[in-house]
């Protein structure tokens, strides 16, 4: 090829990067080029697709058996950025290139195309001749090639945006949920506390033996199974850990067992087994209870026609002997290959795996367990589906807990109780002046800074909704001590005792919602007898 053939096959090219958009738009562009510069009128353009497939996108004077031979497995090189040459006198049986022989075909010549120094297709260039391509025909060839790969390598990166927007998308759909959520949980808590204060009364005030003890303890066992329930909603709302704690893994997996099973299609059999005992770890509970979640959204995605999920816990030793916890989820789905598995675990760290997108679940679960101490392993086979295993070192129990007081501890000082629901307002009045306090009570912010400003007698104690319409319990505990120096404060909240909420309560006592009469009893003890601190000036 001389140099004025060399400029007319650049031709061409300029309209081969004009009209190339997509693959399939770039395949055809490429051997109308092939042909206009070099005369090749049998040829294909090969891509290897999402799934890791080497799909013929094209092709031209080649019979249906080569296609298929071609599909099996993308020819030429996998190390070799030039084209291959290859004969097709003396081939296997069974092969590429005995079904080219088959064909007609002499030589061969296959093209990379490569995006970012990688090979994700190839041009194959097929001549019924014995004329060798010139190294400037070559050249040509590789251009169409290189240009090819712009196009499909932009298309895998339209690709990943879009998946990327999507999870993002589903992401922010997850959280507006979460908060969704925590408003229902934090309501919910209100009611939950007025329904177990006053079945409280009643159990107080019937004799031991009487009938009735026995429905109101169901009902009170409802009311503690609700507890749990807005509990885990609120942890899934949340968006900062709580400080680590000794749990143990199997309570924690028989928790939420429930709700696994709720949110598992009935084609999918749930299994859990929690008889292993002492399954001590150490870990923020909310992020361990996503983790369980988000374990079993992965086993669902995976068994989309049905099959069994099993959750257990065991306590397991490592090559050094070491002690530690598993969290193990196993499922009867299809199996994953080592490289999809690597990218379900962590997405974002080397190369996209070639079998496909595995979803965020797993690499979630895996950075929630990390976050709190553990470490995540997963193992995949077509026999037995998929295992993934959480791993916690062992730890030791919290031993044996404090004996609780025979009562409820009282005294005689006066107490603002701020709250805008009227159940709490009312049930914190009964609570506490049957133990001895004197209550006043406010349904806003307002209300309470009037009776601090008018009140002619001594407020030991403000007891404050930390969410209210309004002037906020925070806010309002700073006016009450720049009126009133002495007084003690403690902050509550239905969004549960998170390390967020407590920062928003600004170091005052902090007490959870839903709360027993007894539990209100202590904390409002246990904070009046508190040494001043944070700026507390001494109790008058």
């Amino acid at each position: 090829m001389d140099a004025q053939s060399s400029l007319v096959a650049l031709y061409p090219l300029v309209e081969f990067a004009a009209r190339a958009e997509t693959p399939a738009v770039a395949a055809a562009a490429a051997l109308d080029a092939l042909e206009s510069a070099l005369g090749v009128r049998r040829a294909w353009v090969q891509q290897v697709d999402a799934a890791g497939a080497p799909r013929v996108l094209l092709a031209r004077g080649v019979s249906a058996a080569c296609i298929a031979a071609a599909e099996a497995a993308l020819p030429g090189s996998h190390d070799d950025p030039e084209p291959g040459v290859f004969e097709t006198a003396g081939a296997p049986a069974g092969t590429l290139l005995a079904a080219l022989r088959d064909d007609g075909i002499v030589r061969a010549t296959f093209v990379p195309i490569r995006w970012r120094s990688a090979r994700i297709g190839v041009v194959a260039l097929l001549d019924a001749d014995t004329r060798p391509r010139t190294d400037e025909e070559l050249k040509v060839a590789s251009a169409i090639a290189s240009l090819t790969g712009i196009v499909c390598g932009r298309e895998r990166v339209i690709t990943a945006r879009h998946r990327l927007e999507q999870e993002l998308l589903h992401s922010q759909r997850l959280e507006s949920v979460g908060r969704v959520a925590g408003g229902i949980a934090h309501d919910f808590n209100n009611m939950l506390t007025a329904i177990i204060g006053y079945m409280d009364l009643v159990v107080a005030g019937l004799p031991p033996d009487a009938e009735e003890q026995a429905y109101l303890a169901q009902a009170l066992d409802a009311a503690d199974q609700a507890t749990v329930l807005t509990r885990q909603m609120l942890a899934f709302a949340r968006r900062q850990p709580s400080p680590p704690a000794a749990q143990d893994l199997a309570a924690v997996l028989g928790r939420m067992a429930p709700l696994v099973r709720r949110i598992m299609p009935e084609t999918i059999e749930v299994n859990v087994d929690t008889t292993t005992p002492d399954c001590w770890i150490v870990a923020d509970p909310g992020q361990v209870e996503q983790a369980i979640v988000n374990f079993a959204f992965r086993a669902r995605d995976a068994m989309a026609a049905g099959g069994v999920l099993t959750l257990a816990t065991r306590i397991v030793e490592d090559d050094a002997g070491r002690p530690f916890v598993a969290l193990e989820a196993s499922d009867t789905g299809e199996a994953l290959d080592e490289e999809v598995l690597r990218n379900a675990i962590e997405p974002f760290r080397g190369p996209p795996a070639e079998g496909g997108w595995p979803g965020l679940a797993l690499a979630v679960a895996a950075a929630l367990v990390r976050d709190c101490g553990g470490e995540v392993e997963a193992e995949s086979d077509p026999m037995n589906g998929t295992r993934v295993r959480a791993l916690w070192p062992l730890a030791s129990g919290p031993g044996t807990a404090p004996a609780p007081s025979g009562g409820a501890p009282g005294g005689g000082e006066t107490l603002l109780f701020v709250d805008d629901e009227s159940t709490v307002r009312g049930l914190a009045s009964v609570l506490l002046s049957r133990i001895g306090y004197t209550v006043i009570a406010a349904d806003c912010a307002d209300e309470a800074l009037r009776v601090l400003g008018s009140h002619a007698g001594t407020l030991h104690l403000m007891v404050a909704d930390l969410v209210m319409p309004g002037m906020g319990g925070r806010d309002l505990a700073l006016r009450a001590r720049a009126l009133r120096p002495d007084l003690r404060v403690m902050l509550m909240s239905g969004y549960s005792a998170a390390p967020e909420v407590k920062e928003v309560a600004g170091g005052f006592a902090f007490l959870s919602k839903p709360f027993t009469g007894e539990t209100l009893a202590r904390r409002v003890r246990e904070t009046l007898d508190a040494p001043p601190a944070r700026g507390d000036a001494p109790r008058a």
